[in-house]
């Protein structure tokens, strides 16, 4: 698992470029309906993926750089998550307002890759202009706009099972349960464990989309970590009696496990 601390440096960035000319968005800063933007319209999950690019989420040349956010908003709490290589390297949440298409954000907690949690931070973030249609959302930082795109996480009930993938030398046994937790093991197909979490998952597809994980608990080979806070975003296919996850070092076909799933 990458390990890239989010600082502080972040809420200096965006600071920064504020100062800037804000950049137009070719969107309406505004609901659908013509009437200015609300939080209930921006609740649910908004996605943003670098395809084969990466954002400097911690200022230029900082070497803190996702593939891939998560912006996700319920009532007046935001969260930002930031990846890269499916795993949780940053984010920051809190509380936010909308004052004339303008996010303005006040920072509760930000996540370390120190603690595997989210820890205290109360910098304030200035506001940022936003612009926003039934599917899609721009935040705008300088000259620079984010699109994101809102996207439904949920279990499919094609996904939920016991999956398996033997190399012969090493097993991976992947069990997604449909209240919603999981389990993730790498053995020797015996007593010896390379590496195993658990926690919460999500999908936003059915055949193909994303496995959205939150982790609560893992053993990396050589440490425990227990009651934390990690999450991992995998792009996936399913058909049928196969399940393909699409890992940051490789690719693994998975097929159903003879057992049962328990109910």
């Amino acid at each position: 698992m990458k390990n890239l601390n989010f600082s502080k440096a972040l809420i200096v960035l965006i600071a920064a470029i504020l100062l800037l000319p804000f950049a137009f968005s070719c969107k309406d800063s505004s609901a659908e309906d013509g009437s200015s933007i609300t939080a209930e319209d921006l609740e649910g999950v908004w996605l943003k993926v670098w395809d084969g690019e990466t954002f400097d989420y911690d200022g230029e040349s900082s070497g803190s750089v996702a593939d891939a956010m998560i912006l996700e908003i319920e009532a007046d709490i935001y969260k930002f998550i930031f990846y890269y290589e499916t795993r949780q390297v940053g984010g920051n949440s809190g509380t936010f307002t909308i004052t004339d298409s303008e996010l303005i954000y006040t920072p509760s907690e930000s996540w370390s890759s120190n603690e595997y949690d989210w820890v205290e931070d109360t910098v304030s973030i200035p506001g940022m202009p936003v612009a926003l249609d039934s599917s899609s959302l721009d935040l705008t930082l300088g000259e620079t706009v984010i699109g994101l795109v809102k996207t439904v996480f949920g279990t499919p009930e094609e996904i939920p099972g016991r999956w398996e993938y033997d190399t012969g030398e090493e097993v991976y046994n992947l069990e997604l349960y449909t209240e919603l937790y999981y389990d993730y093991s790498k053995t020797d197909g015996g007593d010896t464990t390379y590496e195993s979490e658990s926690g919460i998952w999500s999908a936003s597809g059915t055949d193909s989309g994303y496995i959205r994980v939150l982790v609560s608990d893992f053993y990396n080979g050589e440490s425990t970590y227990n009651d934390c806070s990690v999450e991992g975003l995998f792009n996936y296919s399913l058909v049928p009696e196969e399940l393909t996850v699409f890992y940051y070092d490789g690719t693994i076909v998975y097929v159903p496990w003879e057992q049962p799933i328990p109910q």
